[in-house]
């Protein structure tokens, strides 16, 4: 069996267990300083698709289209289609800025784009989104760009104003979102002061807790990520997020497991918990208990792909091959009744193959290797067919 074993690696285990245990909420953003002129060309690809899709709930001012204003319009695209970005965009932002249009403004936002032209764009999403205070599209923007920028103030009275306008029942939500932004500041420690002002008001809130757990574990402070994670489940002791936080921003996995372990006794049916505590247990090698923990959360769903992979995999790990071959083929069964582009059953049939093959069975591991498609594994798995077809 020790053949099977080979074919499963402990990060096998870890990425079967990991798809659900932790929200996009609770994971740790460890931001590098991003290339300026990277995320440039990336907003372009966005602005080209959304400007020429969307069209936003802004106020739009009442101008005739008179011939000046066509003919400047005009010549601007000309210019643009010609190569000559700078003009076409000093022409179409003085539009913007005569007129109030800010479909104007928008544009000459996509042209300095096109251009890779970072502060250009910034000038043109400035005023676009002062001429369409009420556009999502344009603050989204605005924002993005003032994260890469050196003005990281001009951020805070939008933050500040988005957490205290909404209601009370997003409030969390978007604490987390103004959380996500400035994760990817390049000035971190503005960031991290830009944050605890914006959320300073809203401390009876686990969420506003939550959000200085992630930021704070981002930079490297353990220690305060632990005690912000603590507050927010003392004001909330039955919240998962808070508990999958204190185990995430946990100084080691003993810490953790035993977090998630107290939290269970109580919350027995806290499945994402339950998840990351089979995944605790994958970590430190205790693959008899997460297999329990795994089997626990499957009575709870007993189609659920990841589920199912991950019991086929620890089973594997272990060494008990009846239950392991159980689990991959209701996996993969499950994914041929219910296709997902982001799972691949390339691991599952060769470990079942290579089962069938252990046991003398070569035209029972044919037919697993048969049903490989094609991708990384192809050749190999043509290989191995051919090694075991001359076993006949």
């Amino acid at each position: 069996m020790k053949k099977v074993l080979t074919i499963v690696t402990l990060s096998t285990l870890l990425s079967a267990c990991a798809g659900s245990a932790l929200t996009n909420s609770t994971s740790a953003t460890k931001n590098t300083s991003a290339d300026q002129s990277t995320a440039v060309a990336t907003k372009s690809d966005e602005v080209k698709t959304n400007i020429a899709r969307k069209t936003t709930n802004e106020h739009l001012p009442s101008v005739n289209l008179n011939g000046e204003i066509l003919f400047k319009a005009v010549s601007s695209e000309i210019a643009f289609q010609r190569g000559n970005w700078h003009s076409g965009y000093a022409t179409i932002l003085s539009l913007a800025k005569d007129t109030l249009d800010p479909r104007f403004a928008r544009r000459a936002a996509e042209m300095a784009l096109s251009g890779k032209q970072g502060s250009n764009a910034l000038v043109a999403i400035r005023l676009w989104s002062e001429l369409a205070p009420d556009s999502e599209e344009a603050i989204q923007y605005y924002l993005g760009f003032i994260m890469l920028s050196d003005n990281l103030a001009e951020a805070q009275p939008i933050f500040e104003q988005r957490v205290r306008d909404t209601t009370s029942q997003t409030r969390g939500l978007m604490i987390f979102q103004v959380q996500r932004m400035l994760s990817r500041a390049q000035d971190r420690p503005a960031a991290m002061t830009m944050l605890e002002s914006v959320v300073g008001p809203y401390m009876n809130m686990p969420e506003a807790h939550l959000a200085l757990a992630q930021a704070t574990f981002s930079n490297g402070n353990s220690v305060r990520a632990v005690e912000e994670a603590n507050l927010a489940l003392q004001l909330k002791p039955d919240s998962e997020l808070a508990i999958l936080t204190v185990a995430q921003v946990a100084p080691d996995k003993v810490l953790a497991k035993k977090a998630l372990t107290n939290f269970l006794k109580s919350h027995p049916k806290a499945r994402e918990v339950r998840i990351a505590y089979a995944r605790t247990l994958v970590e430190q090698k205790e693959y008899d208990q997460a297999r329990s923990q795994f089997e626990i959360v499957l009575k709870t769903d007993m189609q659920n792909i990841t589920t199912l992979l991950a019991l086929g995999l620890l089973n594997t790990q272990i060494g008990d091959t009846k239950m392991a071959e159980k689990y991959l083929i209701n996996y993969v069964d499950e994914l041929a009744a219910r296709p997902d582009e982001n799972r691949d059953n390339t691991q599952a049939l060769q470990i079942l193959a290579q089962i069938s093959a252990e046991r003398n069975d070569i035209d029972g591991a044919l037919k697993w290797l048969a049903k490989v498609g094609p991708g990384e594994a192809y050749f190999e798995t043509q290989l191995r067919r051919a090694q075991l077809i001359a076993k006949r």
